[in-house]
C-alpha cells in the first residue's frame, strides 16, 4: 500500500526505526520462547514508539506502524518458536 508522503514519517523511520528493530527481534524472540505473551510485547514496543513521536504520524502511517511491528513481531516469534520445534 502506497501512503501519501509525509516527512515526519521518514525522519521517525530512520531515527527510530532502527530501535524498533532491535526491539521487535529482542521481545519477539521472548514471545517465541513463552516467556512474554505477544500482546505484553506489542504493547512495549508500542508504547517506545509513542515516547518518540509515533502519535504524530498521520492515521494512515500510524495504522501502517501498527500492522508492521504486529507481523514483523510474529514472524520474530515463529522463527524462535520453529527453531526450539515448536
Amino acid at each position: 500500500m502506497a501512503l501519501p508522503p509525509s516527512a515526519f514519517a521518514v525522519s521517525f523511520r530512520k531515527h527510530v526505526g532502527p530501535r524498533l528493530d532491535s526491539m521487535i527481534d529482542v521481545l519477539g524472540h521472548f514471545v517465541g520462547l513463552g516467556l512474554y505473551s505477544f500482546d505484553e510485547a506489542f504493547h512495549d514496543i508500542a508504547h517506545y514508539a509513542r515516547l518518540k513521536g509515533a502519535r504524530h504520524l498521520t492515521p494512515d502511517h500510524y495504522d501502517a506502524l501498527d500492522d508492521w511491528i504486529c507481523s514483523e513481531l510474529m514472524e520474530a516469534a515463529a522463527e524462535t518458536d520453529d527453531a526450539c520445534g515448536g
